[in-house]
């Protein structure tokens, strides 16, 4: 394995959803442990500053418009990677979305956006790049679920929701695969300072400190600490792990 079971010299990954918060980190922390990287996100902007840090580091980077819900995104995104790198090793699928909303009140609309990004975009975008990595027999793929996929709370129902359903197919798709070679795990992150909650953090003090008194470790996590488990799956070092999920939450599963 060599001396060094956490480098990714030579290899080459794809993060969706990688503008910022939780991608954004992980994108980096892939490049710094010597992987090219392709980011991928809606907005093309966000992925450019990311592509120049990815470069300011020595690594290899390409930035592209993908919205993972849609086929024709999918096959041109990992046609790009192709075509520029000449394959793919490492598949972190990140792009996600919540509407927060109650049950009750959740629209068809609601529901349709959230799975559509978060369960179908994950799929779709694990099968295209497993066929590529069938060819080079092996390569690694990285769901993004959430601690959410294990307990409820209110008013998230259909993220959560969709995030079990990610970490049951990481199973299947582990037991579909390993015959292939590849390796597919998910990382659930607990509460994390991204933007996509920041308003929680700023504004609803109450709601902010009852999920803070929830967590043993009495903080929410950052990006890069979620980044640290993703190059983990992506590297020799997790050789012998196919089809778990890695919790990264502060321990907020263990306490009832």
């Amino acid at each position: 394995m060599g001396t060094n079971l956490f480098a990714l010299a030579g290899k080459v990954g794809i993060v969706t959803g990688a503008g910022r918060g939780i991608g954004k980190a992980i994108a980096l922390g892939l490049a710094e442990a010597g992987a090219d990287v392709v980011v991928v996100s809606r907005t093309l902007s966000e992925v450019e500053l990311v592509k120049s840090q990815i470069e300011k580091v020595g690594r290899k980077g390409l930035a592209l418009e993908v919205d993972v819900s849609k086929r024709k995104d999918i096959d041109m995104m990992v046609h790009k990677c192709i075509e520029t790198f000449e394959k793919v090793d490492i598949l972190v699928n990140n792009a996600g979305i919540s509407v927060r909303n109650e049950i009750m009140k959740v629209s068809m609309q609601d529901y349709d956006q959230v799975m559509n990004t978060n369960l179908k975009g994950a799929l779709f975008c694990a099968q295209r790049a497993a066929k590529e990595m069938i060819k080079s027999k092996g390569g690694r793929i990285i769901n993004i679920a959430s601690a959410g996929g294990e307990i409820a709370f209110h008013g998230t129902g259909v993220y959560r929701a969709s995030k079990a359903a990610l970490i049951h197919l990481t199973k299947t798709m582990a037991l579909e695969w390993v015959q292939y070679g590849i390796n597919v795990n998910a990382i659930g992150p607990g509460y994390c300072n991204t933007p996509a909650v920041s308003d929680i953090r700023d504004t609803k003090k109450d709601q902010y400190e009852y999920i803070v008194g929830r967590i043993p470790m009495k903080r929410w996590g950052d990006p890069e600490e979620i980044a640290g488990a993703a190059v983990f799956l992506a590297s020799a070092a997790s050789s012998y792990l196919t089809g778990q999920t890695i919790f990264v939450d502060g321990g907020l599963l263990i306490k009832q």
